[in-house]
């Protein structure tokens, strides 16, 4: 899927200096970022998606904006009262069986965490703690990169206060409990959590190739 306004979009982000190259474009379902003033005009708590596809997520709690980055060092504890950023897809599924590829770019030391989840039910794409290094319910069998390099463990690759892009691919959203919001965030069940801060979030419709792999990490900040 290539509409125009992604072409257009990508493109005049390259021109105007956010990024050395745009993301790639096929198959890309959402793009939120951060460093877009199209995507976020620095007020309001909506993220607009670029890809032309209308997955607007709004952000719930309290956080922060500066160039280009969110901090989510809001409210933690169980949903709803948590910090988080969240999309309302109604009745339906909200991306289908996939395969899906969902990417974040983000930073964290929260021991305790969830990167892609239903409120639902407990019903997880990514999530990892202390203890448990990656975990997933109702998702298919998905598979894990963090900064390109394939991972087993979200606390140990993910988790250190640094940058990270995290990708989670081979997804499959189809389960009923993915039918109404799905929600991206950094605490849960009552997990406290220390500096937050993101600045993308892309799905594509499709598990993407190593080049095109190594061309989305090379489009991020």
């Amino acid at each position: 899927m290539s509409p125009l306004g992604i072409t257009l979009g990508v493109l005049a982000r390259s021109w105007s200096g956010y990024y050395p190259v745009p993301p790639p474009a096929g198959g890309l379902l959402m793009n939120l970022d951060g460093a877009d003033p199209s995507s976020y005009p620095g007020t309001g708590t909506t993220w607009f998606d670029l890809s032309g596809n209308g997955y607007d997520w709004t952000f719930v709690g309290p956080f922060s904006f500066s160039s280009g980055v969110f901090n989510l060092s809001g409210t933690a504890g169980p949903y709803p009262g948590i910090t988080r950023i969240e999309k309302n897809f109604g009745s339906v599924p909200a991306f289908g069986a996939g395969p899906l590829t969902f990417f974040v770019r983000a930073k964290t030391l929260d021991p305790n965490a969830v990167t892609l989840c239903s409120s639902t039910t407990s019903t997880y794409a990514g999530a990892y703690s202390s203890t448990n290094g990656f975990y997933h319910t109702n998702a298919g069998s998905p598979y894990l990169y963090v900064d390109g390099v394939a991972s087993t463990d979200l606390f140990a690759d993910f988790a250190d206060g640094s940058w990270h892009v995290v990708e989670i691919g081979n997804l499959d959203l189809s389960h009923v409990a993915w039918s109404a919001y799905m929600f991206n965030a950094y605490s849960f069940s009552g997990f406290n959590f220390s500096t937050v801060e993101i600045s993308n979030l892309l799905m594509y419709d499709k598990n993407l190739t190593a080049p095109e792999r190594a061309a989305l990490i090379a489009s991020l900040p």
